[in-house]
């Protein structure tokens, strides 16, 4: 997971009024990004102009929502609450920070938090650790723009990615049904694998692993099986015992039809 951080270039004093701000760029490392983020009012000096930022870099796949300016994050036990207006419900999450401990991220589902976040007027938010507590308010004013306009790139790489799961899956899906028609096939394992040996019972001490990794071997599907495929070939086998391999452990992405 990236821990992407984009501060603020120009710090103000502002109250609790102040808008949220946004806008996008482009890192020489991680691409380009886009972030939301607002300075709220804390209660303590020197952390008296928290701030709050959302962003996404293109391609990550991960939303980063963290703290900033709010004081040491490298204690134990920290922790992370939100309330809205007078709103009851609680939001908690755990955290985890960047490699200085500056950083507050918020780690967990914030599905719900980003509603509230677009919904409400205030947040309060208390940060907790072994080592402090403190509390800051941030506004919500101009938030729902804010905030929508980075969930718009999320949300479009979310979809690209949805759309490459249900290919890949689609493809499976023929090819499982090829493998199930009793084919042969050539295929890779994606684990070190015990073979089995008519009735399937394993053959080597459970200690071993008869067919290594990345190995490739010949199998077809037996209609009479459902979780076992037929190894005919491989350089460990003698072949006056017809032998088993798990389904599971091949590689769908390296099979080969080779045909019948």
């Amino acid at each position: 997971m990236k821990k992407n951080i984009i501060i603020p270039l120009l710090l103000v004093m502002l109250n609790v009024n102040s808008q949220w701000k946004y806008n996008s760029g482009e890192d020489k490392f991680d691409g380009k990004y886009r972030t939301a983020s607002v300075i709220g009012n804390g209660y303590e000096f020197p952390y008296k102009n928290p701030i709050l930022v959302i962003n996404y870099f293109e391609g990550s796949n991960y939303l980063n929502i963290y703290l900033d300016n709010c004081g040491y994050s490298g204690c134990d036990n920290n922790q992370i609450q939100i309330i809205f207006d007078d709103n009851k419900t609680l939001y908690e999450f755990d955290v985890s920070s960047d490699k200085n401990n500056e950083v507050w991220f918020l780690k967990g589902n914030v599905d719900n938090l980003l509603i509230s976040l677009k919904k409400f007027n205030i947040a309060y938010v208390r940060i907790e650790s072994s080592c402090m507590s403190r509390k800051f308010k941030f506004s919500l004013l101009q938030s729902t723009k804010a905030i929508n306009y980075v969930l718009e790139l999320y949300n479009k790489d979310l979809e690209k990615q949805e759309l490459l799961i249900n290919e890949k899956l689609k493809k499976q899906e023929l090819l499982i049904n090829e493998i199930n028609k009793g084919i042969l096939c050539k295929g890779k394992l994606k684990y070190n694998a015990s073979i089995f040996y008519e009735p399937k019972i394993d053959c080597i001490d459970n200690t071993q692993n008869f067919i290594k990794i990345n190995e490739f071997i010949n199998f077809y599907k037996n209609p009479n099986i459902n979780d076992f495929y037929v190894i005919t070939e491989t350089n460990e086998i003698i072949f006056d015992t017809i032998y088993y391999i798990s389904k599971y452990s091949i590689d769908l992405n390296s099979v080969i039809i080779l045909g019948d």
